[in-house]
């Protein structure tokens, strides 16, 4: 078993915008195409994955409770674990929060690009100063069959025609 880590330096998050969270010390962006994602060097199961958010600044920044951020984590521009809501109001308090994404054992093949997309609402105030990092833990020990390793390979070879084809629309 091992784990990917990732974060990005401190930001201010703006309205309405979708984030990259790439490798460690990797710029956060919000083109998915310039994000520095983590490679996958052994093939395996996602088991599990956290992401941590933390703020430096003003604790009084941020959102209302009713305001929600969404994280999603990304394998080969396709979001492979469930999406989670996130209480923006948490994100601006200097406690700061962790959210754990529902990744009920994603397979990973060995030089899968991963990366967290994070969608952004819009906030009464934006916080400032906003701390990224987490990790995905990858059980290298699961065993795939060669049907599922084919399997698997023709649906990243999909995925990556189909983002092409979009980012060339």
């Amino acid at each position: 078993m091992y784990s990917l880590k990732f974060s990005a330096p401190a930001i201010t998050l703006a309205d309405a915008v979708t984030y990259y969270i790439g490798g460690i010390g990797a710029a956060l962006l919000t083109d998915l195409e310039d994000t520095v994602r983590a490679p996958v060097p052994r093939s395996g199961v996602v088991v599990a994955t956290s992401l941590a958010f933390h703020q430096a600044g003003a604790a009084t920044q941020g959102a209302t409770a009713a305001q929600t951020a969404t994280l999603s984590l990304m394998r080969n521009n396709t979001a492979i674990a469930l999406d989670a809501a996130i209480d923006l109001a948490a994100i601006a308090d200097a406690g700061g929060q962790i959210v754990v994404l529902d990744a009920p054992l994603s397979q990973v093949l060995a030089g899968d690009l991963l990366c967290f997309r994070l969608l952004i609402g819009t906030m009464d105030t934006n916080p400032t100063a906003v701390n990224l990092s987490g990790f995905v833990l990858i059980d290298e020990d699961v065993q795939l069959s060669d049907a599922e390793v084919s399997q698997l390979r023709s649906e990243v070879s999909l995925n990556k025609a189909d983002a092409t084809s979009t980012a060339r629309t």
